[in-house]
């Protein structure tokens, strides 16, 4: 591979803390892909956005939409006290569209077992 992304130093410290920022740690942290008809999927999205489609190997034509389960350790503000959210179940789905390559999100399910205050 040519021309791939260097990590120097710089990428990989982390910028300060501002505002509404938060941090966690995530744990079992996946993305799951599904391809899906670009006019059943339209059906989800704005007027405004098309979905980005891409080409299957077997030449067929498809959205795609992504699930990304994954658990928050330690959820919590990070420039103000806040509670910690410990162990929480987190699914998020979105898919990407035209436009502007923006990300449209279908929503975000929380299943916390424990508040840590």
């Amino acid at each position: 591979m040519t021309g791939g992304v260097v990590f120097t130093p710089d990428l990989l410290e982390r910028p300060a803390h501002s505002g509404i920022d938060v941090v966690t740690t995530l744990r079992h942290f996946a993305i799951v892909t599904y391809p899906v008809e670009p006019d059943a999927l339209k059906q989800h999205l704005h007027p405004r956005f098309v979905p980005d489609c891409v080409e299957t190997a077997s030449g067929r034509t498809v959205g795609l939409v992504s699930v990304v389960p994954f658990f928050d350790v330690d959820f919590c503000a990070a420039t103000f006290p806040s509670p910690r959210l410990r162990s929480a179940r987190r699914t998020t789905g979105h898919t990407f569209t035209i436009p502007n390559l923006a990300v449209v999100l279908y929503g975000s399910s929380v299943h916390a077992s424990v508040l840590g205050l």
